[in-house]
């Protein structure tokens, strides 16, 4: 079977979009996903897209600032760019050098496009999808992304302050928690983590695209999913397992995005809530962790978790930090 390079074209002059998508029509290798003539409704669908974008073609006028808030926006998809761009050599060095936005391509041209022009940016294009495609270091949305979620109740704050205490090394990947809490004490719990941790702690907040080395808590009082595009949202649905937020809505929402790159872990607890959630990682790909009954305050949630048969490791606190380590690529 054909593993295909799939391409976004975003580009607001419908003939330049039907030139660039015919350089591949003949291409059984190559397919374009989607085609758009403007940013919004191509961020829209790249949010809500369920399969690998292997690049991105664009060839649209921006402003020094929206481009480069652009470039920033597009860097957290980890996707190949092609920018057809009529813009001084200085903003393409500068967005070079100083986003640290990588597998970027500027194909420059100036003035208005004749039909030289577009037959020159016609070969230069399809080296570049070529490149893409032959080589195999290819970055997709959502499957090579990865993540690890963890859900912890009664006994939880300690053990996760001892886990991001220890981790000394970044692991380069974000984590999202549910730490079963009242409403209006996850701020303080967060603010503690900070000060004891080398890591950024915060609450998730609605929107907010997730990056790396950033630990995002759940809020009190509200369940934390993320969306397609690394998004986090925030609501206040019905309560899940008789709690709000659920490490069940997290879970089963990251093991939609992250897939084979989710590590879930769950830790001491009452009660069963994440035992849905683990079922839902393990039968997308992902790794699956329990914390052993006698390094626990409370055995439930851990014990629920083991009892669905989808927890792949049963282990105490340290040997979790060295799974966290090895899921991240640091062992």
């Amino acid at each position: 079977m054909i593993t295909k390079t799939k391409i976004v074209i975003l580009d607001e002059s419908p003939l330049m979009r039907k030139v660039i998508s015919d350089i591949f029509s003949k291409d059984v290798g190559i397919e374009i996903v989607g085609m758009f003539k403007n940013y919004y409704d191509m961020k829209e669908f790249l949010d809500k897209l369920k399969c690998i974008v292997d690049c991105i073609i664009i060839n649209l006028i921006f402003d020094k600032k929206d481009l480069l808030n652009i470039l920033l926006n597009l860097k957290e998809y980890g996707v190949n760019i092609i920018f057809v761009a009529n813009i001084e050599p200085e903003r393409i060095n500068f967005a070079q050098q100083n986003l640290g936005v990588k597998n970027i391509k500027f194909i420059e041209y100036f003035g208005k496009l004749n039909l030289g022009d577009i037959s020159q940016i016609k070969e230069e294009i399809r080296d570049e999808v070529y490149k893409i495609k032959n080589s195999r270091v290819k970055r997709a949305l959502f499957d090579v992304q990865k993540a690890i979620v963890i859900a912890s109740s009664t006994g939880g704050p300690k053990v996760l302050e001892y886990i991001f205490s220890k981790l000394e090394t970044k692991i380069d990947i974000p984590v999202f928690v549910v730490q079963h809490m009242p409403d209006g004490c996850t701020k303080q719990f967060v603010e503690r983590l900070g000060e004891v941790c080398n890591y950024d702690f915060c609450e998730g907040k609605d929107g907010e695209v997730a990056r790396s080395n950033v630990v995002y808590v759940a809020p009190g009082g509200y369940h934390m999913q993320i969306d397609f595009g690394k998004k986090i949202s925030l609501n206040q649905n019905e309560s899940v397992n008789n709690v709000r937020p659920s490490a069940d809505v997290l879970f089963c929402s990251a093991a939609k995005v992250y897939k084979e790159g989710l590590l879930g872990i769950v830790l001491t607890g009452m009660g069963r809530d994440a035992a849905h959630g683990i079922k839902c990682i393990k039968n997308s790909g992902g790794t699956t962790i329990a914390q052993n009954e006698r390094s626990c305050v409370v055995f439930g949630m851990p014990k629920s978790a083991i009892e669905t048969g989808k927890i792949d490791k049963v282990l105490s606190v340290d040997e979790i930090i060295f799974e966290i380590l090895k899921h991240s690529g640091k062992l």
